[in-house]
């Protein structure tokens, strides 16, 4: 099933409407696109400028190929894209931006199931206003453990002085950003995240580690340091994730973390669908300075 549609006058065709994505929850490409729709006046102002790099599914999420697309050549001469240097430095990815809801419907038709963005704008890249703090339970631990790191967290950035907020990841972690200045070196954020997750891992070390040996992360809540770097992606809020359930990074109010009944699946795509009151902004705040917090610990 096709259909032509004008959305703030782009015309776009949409083309296997009926296409069925995740089988099991019989969930179809017509209602991705809904959901995308609804979620755009939220979604948008949080992506807008932000490079992407999207996840396709052509044949559904259980049907074969699937592919990640970063470089872009072919689409729409209103999508507009921004042109970076490869992580290598021997060509330029063209990286599309979706500030507005035309792309947003184009992406949905082209299968992106899942958005990735970075944690900066263009057009310098280079400099990150978020910084993240990426809590990845690693087998046997959980999102319950997740949740009580990023608390842990969550009260040392409020003692630092941090205003901050939190999602899930949409799979079984969750992420902590703080909107900054884009003024920071990327090793000197990074560094900070990482002091700040080793004095929780020193506090909590049977739930927390920022060791990048597996043998020490098996158990523990991974306090991914090393995901505040050049071309690194997070998936954005609001974004649908590739699994079981169809499951969304969703906000979080900081309150939530300390809610024992959160689950890394409470929003899911067909939850979202049924309820859209569920539905509110993710606020980041003003961008703030972090030299208070690099002295605080210890960072010059």
């Amino acid at each position: 099933m096709d259909e032509l549609v004008e959305v703030e006058g782009r015309e776009i065709k949409l083309t296997n409407l009926d296409k069925v994505l995740w089988e099991k929850e019989q969930i179809t490409k017509a209602e991705l696109l809904s959901y995308y729709v609804s979620a755009a006046p939220f979604l948008l102002p949080f992506i807008r400028n932000r490079p992407l790099s999207v996840y396709r599914f052509p044949h559904g999420v259980e049907g074969g190929l699937s592919f990640v697309q970063k470089n872009w050549e072919h689409l729409p001469d209103w999508v507009k894209t921004f042109q970076i240097e490869s992580e290598r430095g021997k060509k330029l990815v063209n990286y599309v931006l979706c500030s507005d809801l035309p792309t947003l419907v184009w992406l949905a038709n082209m299968t992106v199931i899942e958005i990735n963005q970075f944690l900066a704008t263009v057009p310098n890249v280079d400099n990150h206003d978020l910084v993240l703090f990426d809590l990845d339970p690693k087998y046997p631990a959980d999102f319950s453990q997740a949740r009580e790191v990023a608390y842990a967290i969550h009260l040392t950035l409020k003692e630092l002085g941090l205003k901050h907020t939190a999602k899930t990841s949409g799979s079984d972690g969750i992420h902590l950003l703080i909107s900054v200045k884009p003024l920071y070196e990327i090793e000197k954020i990074r560094g900070f995240v990482k002091r700040v997750g080793d004095l929780i891992a020193s506090l909590m070390p049977k739930l927390a580690t920022t060791s990048r040996d597996p043998r020490e992360q098996a158990g523990r809540v991974y306090i991914d340091y090393r995901q505040n770097g050049l071309r690194m992606l997070i998936a954005s809020p609001f974004s649908v994730r590739p699994l079981p359930d169809a499951p969304v990074s969703f906000p979080l109010q900081l309150k939530d973390l300390e809610d024992d009944q959160l689950t890394p699946t409470a929003y899911t795509l067909k939850r979202i669908t049924e309820t859209p009151s569920l539905l509110r902004p993710f606020e980041l705040g003003t961008p703030q300075s972090l030299l208070r917090a690099f002295k605080s610990v210890g960072l010059s």
